[in-house]
């Protein structure tokens, strides 16, 4: 159990683009390629939101909580802070 608790709290999301010459040797299909190297999403039309988002109203306990998850993802390297641009 405690390896599992270990692989666990060392994981690393996200490392599939440091492994593209090796999907290259197992395959030559665009769509995986293109899969692998990073996916793009062709729109016909420019989507517009319509509604505004609900914000969740979270109790004092819940927002700790999300605060130290977030936090311990962003320590382990599974996410990283992004800002806002505008368009």
């Amino acid at each position: 159990m405690e390896y599992y608790r270990l692989r666990a709290e060392h994981f690393q999301a996200g490392q599939i683009i440091n492994h593209v010459d090796q999907w290259r040797k197992l395959t030559s299909d665009p769509d995986i390629l293109e899969t692998v190297t990073g996916q793009s999403i062709e729109f016909d039309q420019t989507l517009v939101q319509i509604k505004p988002l609900l914000q969740p109203k979270w109790s004092p306990e819940e927002a700790d909580f999300i605060d130290s998850e977030i936090l311990s993802l962003l320590e382990k390297g599974v996410i990283q802070q992004s800002k806002h641009e505008q368009r």
